[in-house]
Protein backbone atom coordinates (compact mmCIF):
# COMPACT_ATOMS: atom_id res chain seq x y z
CA UNK A 1 0.00 0.00 0.00
CA UNK A 2 3.07 2.76 0.88
CA UNK A 3 4.67 1.26 -2.63
CA UNK A 4 1.81 2.24 -4.22
CA UNK A 5 0.57 5.76 -2.33
CA UNK A 6 4.62 6.86 -3.05
CA UNK A 7 3.73 6.11 -6.99
CA UNK A 8 0.00 7.81 -7.08
CA UNK A 9 2.18 10.90 -5.01
CA UNK A 10 4.92 10.94 -7.31
CA UNK A 11 3.00 10.99 -10.84
CA UNK A 12 1.00 13.69 -8.91
CA UNK A 13 3.42 15.88 -8.53
CA UNK A 14 4.61 15.44 -12.24
CA UNK A 15 1.18 16.02 -12.88
CA UNK A 16 0.87 19.53 -11.17
CA UNK A 17 4.49 20.16 -12.67
CA UNK A 18 3.17 19.59 -16.31
CA UNK A 19 0.22 21.62 -15.94
CA UNK A 20 1.62 24.63 -14.36
CA UNK A 21 3.76 24.81 -18.09
CA UNK A 22 7.28 26.70 -18.70
CA UNK A 23 6.33 29.84 -16.97
CA UNK A 24 7.49 31.13 -13.81
CA UNK A 25 5.20 29.52 -11.68
CA UNK A 26 6.57 26.18 -12.51
CA UNK A 27 10.26 27.57 -12.07
CA UNK A 28 9.12 28.91 -8.47
CA UNK A 29 6.91 25.76 -7.43
CA UNK A 30 8.86 22.64 -9.25
CA UNK A 31 11.83 22.43 -7.09
CA UNK A 32 9.28 23.37 -3.64
CA UNK A 33 7.12 20.35 -4.71
CA UNK A 34 10.48 18.01 -5.18
CA UNK A 35 12.05 18.65 -2.60
CA UNK A 36 9.03 17.92 -0.23
CA UNK A 37 8.21 14.53 -1.83
CA UNK A 38 11.39 13.17 -2.74
CA UNK A 39 11.70 11.76 0.68
CA UNK A 40 8.46 9.73 0.37
CA UNK A 41 9.21 8.78 -3.28
CA UNK A 42 12.70 7.71 -3.86
CA UNK A 43 13.36 5.13 -1.50
CA UNK A 44 10.18 2.67 -2.77
CA UNK A 45 10.20 4.17 -6.62
CA UNK A 46 13.80 2.46 -6.25
CA UNK A 47 12.96 -0.90 -5.23
CA UNK A 48 9.54 -0.41 -7.32
CA UNK A 49 12.22 0.03 -10.06
CA UNK A 50 14.03 -3.46 -9.18
CA UNK A 51 11.35 -5.37 -9.13
CA UNK A 52 9.89 -4.60 -12.28
CA UNK A 53 13.47 -5.17 -13.94
CA UNK A 54 13.54 -8.56 -12.32
CA UNK A 55 10.11 -9.28 -13.30
CA UNK A 56 10.66 -8.70 -17.19
CA UNK A 57 8.36 -5.75 -17.45
CA UNK A 58 10.31 -3.50 -19.46
CA UNK A 59 8.22 -0.53 -20.12
CA UNK A 60 7.26 -0.85 -16.37
CA UNK A 61 10.85 -0.55 -15.78
CA UNK A 62 11.56 2.64 -18.25
CA UNK A 63 8.68 4.46 -17.56
CA UNK A 64 9.98 4.13 -13.30
CA UNK A 65 13.06 5.24 -14.40
CA UNK A 66 12.65 8.01 -16.02
CA UNK A 67 10.27 9.46 -13.26
CA UNK A 68 13.21 9.17 -10.78
CA UNK A 69 15.28 10.93 -13.18
CA UNK A 70 13.22 13.49 -13.20
CA UNK A 71 13.45 13.37 -8.96
CA UNK A 72 17.46 13.24 -9.95
CA UNK A 73 17.53 16.24 -12.10
CA UNK A 74 21.27 16.59 -13.69
CA UNK A 75 22.01 13.33 -13.31
CA UNK A 76 22.58 11.54 -17.08
CA UNK A 77 24.97 9.01 -15.99
CA UNK A 78 22.44 7.45 -13.84
CA UNK A 79 20.08 7.46 -16.84
CA UNK A 80 22.69 5.78 -18.40
CA UNK A 81 23.32 3.24 -16.04
CA UNK A 82 19.75 1.92 -15.24
CA UNK A 83 19.12 2.40 -19.02
CA UNK A 84 22.44 -0.10 -19.21
CA UNK A 85 20.86 -2.40 -16.69
CA UNK A 86 17.51 -2.75 -18.73
CA UNK A 87 19.30 -3.49 -21.57
CA UNK A 88 20.98 -6.80 -19.98
CA UNK A 89 19.15 -9.44 -18.43
CA UNK A 90 19.55 -10.54 -14.64
CA UNK A 91 22.41 -12.91 -14.33
CA UNK A 92 21.41 -15.98 -14.38
CA UNK A 93 18.47 -15.44 -17.02
CA UNK A 94 18.12 -17.46 -20.20
CA UNK A 95 15.96 -15.18 -22.57
CA UNK A 96 14.52 -15.86 -26.17
CA UNK A 97 16.17 -13.89 -28.39
CA UNK A 98 12.66 -12.06 -29.18
CA UNK A 99 12.62 -11.01 -25.16
CA UNK A 100 17.16 -10.09 -25.44
CA UNK A 101 15.42 -7.51 -28.54
CA UNK A 102 12.36 -6.24 -26.17
CA UNK A 103 14.67 -5.23 -23.53
CA UNK A 104 17.32 -3.51 -26.05
CA UNK A 105 14.65 -1.77 -27.54
CA UNK A 106 12.88 -0.50 -24.29
CA UNK A 107 16.32 0.67 -23.16
CA UNK A 108 17.42 2.29 -26.14
CA UNK A 109 13.74 3.84 -26.97
CA UNK A 110 14.28 5.00 -23.05
CA UNK A 111 17.70 7.16 -24.21
CA UNK A 112 16.07 8.08 -27.00
CA UNK A 113 13.40 10.23 -24.93
CA UNK A 114 16.79 11.51 -23.05
CA UNK A 115 18.57 12.69 -26.01
CA UNK A 116 15.06 14.72 -26.87
CA UNK A 117 15.06 16.24 -23.60
CA UNK A 118 18.68 17.27 -23.45
CA UNK A 119 19.39 18.09 -27.49
CA UNK A 120 18.65 21.77 -27.01
CA UNK A 121 19.82 22.69 -23.51
CA UNK A 122 23.11 20.31 -23.41
CA UNK A 123 23.96 19.13 -27.26
CA UNK A 124 27.43 17.61 -25.89
CA UNK A 125 24.82 16.13 -23.58
CA UNK A 126 22.31 14.05 -25.79
CA UNK A 127 25.42 13.25 -27.89
CA UNK A 128 27.28 11.38 -25.09
CA UNK A 129 23.57 9.10 -24.82
CA UNK A 130 23.95 8.69 -28.42
CA UNK A 131 27.26 7.35 -28.06
CA UNK A 132 25.68 5.07 -25.37
CA UNK A 133 23.39 3.80 -27.65
CA UNK A 134 26.27 2.90 -30.22
CA UNK A 135 27.88 0.67 -27.15
CA UNK A 136 24.33 -0.93 -25.76
CA UNK A 137 24.05 -2.17 -29.46
CA UNK A 138 27.96 -3.13 -30.50
CA UNK A 139 28.01 -5.26 -26.53
CA UNK A 140 24.60 -6.49 -26.70
CA UNK A 141 24.77 -8.54 -30.03
CA UNK A 142 28.78 -8.90 -30.58
CA UNK A 143 28.85 -11.99 -28.49
CA UNK A 144 24.56 -13.05 -29.32
CA UNK A 145 23.84 -13.98 -33.15
CA UNK A 146 20.48 -14.63 -32.65
CA UNK A 147 20.30 -11.51 -31.06
CA UNK A 148 22.24 -9.89 -33.80
CA UNK A 149 19.74 -11.28 -36.28
CA UNK A 150 16.92 -10.26 -34.04
CA UNK A 151 18.46 -6.68 -34.33
CA UNK A 152 18.78 -6.88 -38.48
CA UNK A 153 15.18 -8.02 -38.92
CA UNK A 154 13.95 -5.10 -36.50
CA UNK A 155 15.68 -2.24 -38.00
CA UNK A 156 16.09 -4.05 -41.31
CA UNK A 157 20.08 -3.14 -41.03
CA UNK A 158 23.02 -4.96 -39.55
CA UNK A 159 23.52 -3.83 -35.71
CA UNK A 160 26.69 -2.62 -36.78
CA UNK A 161 25.05 0.07 -39.20
CA UNK A 162 22.73 0.38 -35.99
CA UNK A 163 25.27 1.54 -33.83
CA UNK A 164 27.28 3.56 -36.87
CA UNK A 165 24.15 5.45 -37.28
CA UNK A 166 24.22 6.51 -33.74
CA UNK A 167 27.40 7.72 -33.34
CA UNK A 168 26.82 9.30 -36.91
CA UNK A 169 24.23 11.53 -35.21
CA UNK A 170 26.59 12.46 -31.88
CA UNK A 171 29.01 13.47 -34.40
CA UNK A 172 26.19 15.99 -35.58
CA UNK A 173 25.36 17.04 -32.28
CA UNK A 174 28.93 17.87 -31.01
CA UNK A 175 31.72 17.42 -33.48
CA UNK A 176 34.32 15.98 -31.66
CA UNK A 177 37.78 13.97 -33.19
CA UNK A 178 37.21 11.52 -30.40
CA UNK A 179 33.78 10.85 -31.87
CA UNK A 180 35.04 10.76 -35.49
CA UNK A 181 37.46 8.44 -34.54
CA UNK A 182 35.31 6.13 -33.34
CA UNK A 183 33.22 6.23 -36.27
CA UNK A 184 35.96 5.81 -38.29
CA UNK A 185 36.56 2.45 -36.13
CA UNK A 186 32.96 1.12 -36.85
CA UNK A 187 33.94 0.45 -40.59
CA UNK A 188 35.98 -2.95 -40.34
CA UNK A 189 32.88 -3.82 -38.06
CA UNK A 190 30.59 -2.83 -41.17
CA UNK A 191 32.64 -4.51 -43.58
CA UNK A 192 32.75 -7.82 -41.45
CA UNK A 193 28.59 -7.62 -41.28
CA UNK A 194 28.64 -7.16 -45.78
CA UNK A 195 31.09 -10.00 -46.06
CA UNK A 196 29.42 -12.54 -43.70
CA UNK A 197 26.11 -11.37 -46.11
CA UNK A 198 28.79 -12.32 -49.06
CA UNK A 199 27.92 -8.95 -50.22
CA UNK A 200 30.96 -8.61 -51.66
CA UNK A 201 30.43 -5.19 -53.40
CA UNK A 202 29.43 -3.46 -50.36
CA UNK A 203 32.75 -5.12 -48.71
CA UNK A 204 34.60 -3.67 -51.08
CA UNK A 205 32.91 0.14 -51.28
CA UNK A 206 32.95 0.09 -47.36
CA UNK A 207 37.05 -0.35 -47.26
CA UNK A 208 37.29 2.17 -49.84
CA UNK A 209 35.12 4.68 -47.52
CA UNK A 210 37.70 3.63 -44.83
CA UNK A 211 40.48 3.95 -46.42
CA UNK A 212 39.25 7.93 -47.32
CA UNK A 213 38.23 8.11 -43.83
CA UNK A 214 41.14 6.98 -41.73
CA UNK A 215 43.31 10.16 -42.92
CA UNK A 216 41.02 11.78 -40.21
CA UNK A 217 41.85 10.02 -37.50
CA UNK A 218 43.71 11.64 -34.75
CA UNK A 219 46.65 8.24 -33.87
CA UNK A 220 48.56 8.72 -37.18
CA UNK A 221 50.49 5.15 -36.56
CA UNK A 222 47.27 3.44 -36.08
CA UNK A 223 45.80 4.83 -39.10
CA UNK A 224 48.52 3.58 -41.28
CA UNK A 225 48.32 0.63 -39.72
CA UNK A 226 45.41 -0.16 -40.81
CA UNK A 227 45.46 1.50 -44.03
CA UNK A 228 48.15 -0.99 -45.13
CA UNK A 229 45.65 -3.88 -43.60
CA UNK A 230 42.94 -2.97 -45.33
CA UNK A 231 44.93 -2.25 -48.79
CA UNK A 232 45.97 -5.75 -48.34
CA UNK A 233 42.56 -6.72 -47.95
CA UNK A 234 41.18 -5.08 -50.59
CA UNK A 235 43.45 -6.24 -53.19
CA UNK A 236 42.49 -10.12 -52.10
CA UNK A 237 38.87 -8.81 -52.28
CA UNK A 238 39.65 -8.09 -56.34
CA UNK A 239 41.22 -11.01 -57.00
CA UNK A 240 45.42 -10.61 -56.65
CA UNK A 241 47.03 -13.75 -57.18
CA UNK A 242 49.52 -12.69 -54.77
CA UNK A 243 47.16 -11.97 -51.75
CA UNK A 244 46.09 -15.21 -50.66
CA UNK A 245 43.38 -15.39 -47.52
CA UNK A 246 45.66 -17.77 -45.38
CA UNK A 247 48.82 -15.22 -45.15
CA UNK A 248 46.19 -12.47 -44.35
CA UNK A 249 45.05 -14.19 -41.71
CA UNK A 250 48.10 -13.48 -40.16
CA UNK A 251 47.38 -9.85 -39.82
CA UNK A 252 45.89 -8.77 -36.04
CA UNK A 253 43.92 -6.00 -37.91
CA UNK A 254 42.12 -8.72 -40.33
CA UNK A 255 41.64 -11.70 -37.93
CA UNK A 256 37.61 -11.00 -38.15
CA UNK A 257 37.47 -9.80 -41.92
CA UNK A 258 39.01 -13.24 -42.73
CA UNK A 259 36.90 -14.97 -40.52
CA UNK A 260 33.75 -13.13 -41.68
CA UNK A 261 34.65 -13.70 -45.36
CA UNK A 262 35.25 -17.60 -44.75
CA UNK A 263 32.01 -17.75 -42.65
CA UNK A 264 30.25 -15.83 -45.79
CA UNK A 265 31.61 -17.80 -48.20
CA UNK A 266 30.56 -21.54 -46.32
Amino acid sequence: MMRRLSLILASASLYLLAALGPGPERRTIAPILMDLTRPLVLPTLWASLEESRQSGRHGEYAAKGRLLMRYLPGWVDGTLYFAWLLANPPPGSHETPGESLSRLLAALQWLDQAVAELTRQDPSGAAEILLTQAFFVEVRTVHDERLAAAVMQAFGRDPATVAADYIDRAIALAPSQVKVDRRIMLYPRLISAALRMRDLQRARMLTDTALDQLTEVADRDLAIAWSNSLRSFRAFLDGVPDMKLEDLAQDPYLVDLVEAYRMGQN
